[in-house]
C-alpha cells in the first residue's frame, strides 16, 4: 500500500522489499550467515544492478538478494538536474515501462525490475506461466540520516540474520 497523496516521484531515498511468489526459495540459500545465490539470484542481482542504467532520475544504495526476497534502498533524484542517459536504453533491454503507472515513479522503477527479472528467468528456466513474484512491494519512505543508516546495517546484516528474518520460511511457520 503506497501512502495516500504521496507523490513517488518526489527525491529521496525509499527502502523497498521484494518477495518471491509463495516466498519460495528460488534466489539460493543462507550458509555461514552468507548469502550464496543460484544463477536466478545472479539474475535479480543483476537486473538490480542495471535499474539506473534505465531510469536517470535513480541512484543505488545498499541492496541484498536474500533466498526469497530482495532489500534495497533506491534514491530517486529531481531528474531535472540529471543528464540525460542514452534515450535507446528502455528500447534495447529487458527494463520496459509500465503501463498505466507515472513514469520515472517508484512504482514504475519496481515495477519494471520485477518484470526484467521474471522476463530473463523465464528464458533461462523456469516455465513462463509459472509466476516469480508476490504481487505488490513493500517501501519505507526514509525522512532522516539516523534512518537510512539503521536501514543501511539492516540491509548489510540481513544474511547474518537469516535465523531471525521474518521472511524465512522456519519463521513463517511459527505465525
Amino acid at each position: 500500500m503506497r501512502l495516500k497523496r504521496y507523490d513517488y516521484t518526489d527525491p529521496g531515498y525509499y527502502f523497498i522489499t521484494i518477495c518471491t511468489h509463495q516466498r519460495r526459495m528460488l534466489f539460493g540459500n543462507i550458509e555461514n550467515e552468507a548469502i550464496h545465490m543460484n544463477e536466478l539470484g545472479e539474475i535479480a542481482q543483476e537486473k538490480w544492478r542495471e535499474i539506473s542504467n534505465h531510469f536517470e532520475n535513480v541512484n543505488l544504495d545498499y541492496f541484498v538478494v536474500m533466498p526469497n526476497h530482495i532489500h534495497g534502498i533506491i534514491q530517486i533524484i529531481d531528474s531535472q538536474s540529471v543528464e540525460t542517459r542514452h534515450a535507446s536504453s528502455l528500447q534495447n533491454m529487458d527494463i520496459k515501462p509500465i503501463s498505466g503507472v507515472k513514469p520515472k515513479s517508484l512504482c514504475a522503477i519496481i515495477g519494471s525490475y520485477k518484470a526484467a527479472v521474471s522476463r530473463q528467468i523465464n528464458r533461462s528456466s523456469i516455465p513462463s506461466d509459472t509466476p516469480i513474484w508476490q504481487r505488490g512491494f513493500y517501501d519505507h519512505i526514509i525522512r532522516n540520516e539516523s534512518s537510512l543508516i539503521k536501514l543501511r546495517q539492516y540491509i548489510e546484516n540481513n544474511p547474518l540474520q537469516w535465523q531471525l528474518d521474518h521472511e524465512n520460511p522456519i519463521n513463517l511457520s511459527k505465525r
